[in-house]
């Protein structure tokens, strides 16, 4: 009867729980959406979750994207189809919300408030065409968090399986599969490729095919959002990392 009774209590203090969760939420601007959404804050699950990312190595990029990726839309109060561009602001203003907005990093101190008062919004196109000699067409866009995850698992996966890449190819791999994430189809003398029907790994055998040239305009375009992203995150000349540490504090 004990154990009955003291399940029993556990639930109703979970559902509590989840019920002040609910209630305490917080408004963050969303630059895909141009508008505020509610969200509510961060579990110790998930804070313990984004610490582990720290010991991944060269994996630590994707596997805390990925991490953050859940947190969003596990925390998002509706179903909203944020994009990658929306992570920098959603973070912070849930990582100021649980923690406070002093964050110490090594011998510097960040008031991450300066940031968060800050309205990110994107004044260039989400999607661009871009040509290459009126024979092969790349549309491109930014991603949403969902083909994000889905690319990062397949390079998490792809670098599991071989034990002896070195830490060289590991970042080439890095940077291709970062390029994959952005584009939509291919079309070569008229055959299409819509990347959204093919897996990770033959989306990654064609852009490594491309044409060099192409690649760039294609790097020019998602450079445009990286360093507006770069200015956000800066304060007195130094830019923030969004990494497993801000949230081991």
């Amino acid at each position: 009867v004990s154990m009955i009774y003291k399940h029993m209590a556990i639930s109703d203090l979970l559902g509590k729980l989840q019920s002040i969760n609910n209630s305490n939420l917080i408004d963050v601007f969303v630059p895909s959406q141009g508008r505020y959404v509610k969200f509510r804050q961060l579990s110790v699950r998930q804070q313990k979750d984004l610490i582990k990312t720290g010991l991944d190595g060269a994996l630590a990029g994707a596997t805390i994207a990925n991490a953050f990726n859940a947190i969003i839309q596990e925390n998002a109060a509706e179903r909203v189809a944020f994009d990658v561009f929306d992570r920098a602001p959603i973070v912070l203003g849930l990582r100021v919300q649980s923690f406070g907005s002093t964050y110490a990093d090594g011998e510097k101190t960040w008031d991450l408030a300066t940031i968060t008062q800050r309205t990110l919004q994107y004044n260039v196109p989400t999607a661009v065409t871009i040509q290459h000699e009126d024979v092969i067409q790349v549309q491109a866009s930014v991603p949403t968090l969902e083909r994000d995850t889905n690319i990062n698992q397949s390079l998490i996966t792809q670098i599991k399986k071989t034990q002896d890449m070195g830490i060289g190819d590991a970042v080439g791999s890095l940077y291709v599969y970062e390029l994959v994430k952005f584009v939509d189809a291919v079309t070569v003398a008229g055959d299409v490729v819509d990347f959204s029907k093919c897996s990770a790994a033959d989306a990654l055998r064609v852009v490594e095919s491309l044409p060099a040239k192409l690649l760039v305009e294609l790097v020019e375009f998602i450079q445009k959002f990286r360093s507006q992203e770069v200015e956000y995150l800066t304060i007195d000349g130094a830019t923030l990392a969004l990494d497993a540490r801000m949230f081991a504090q």
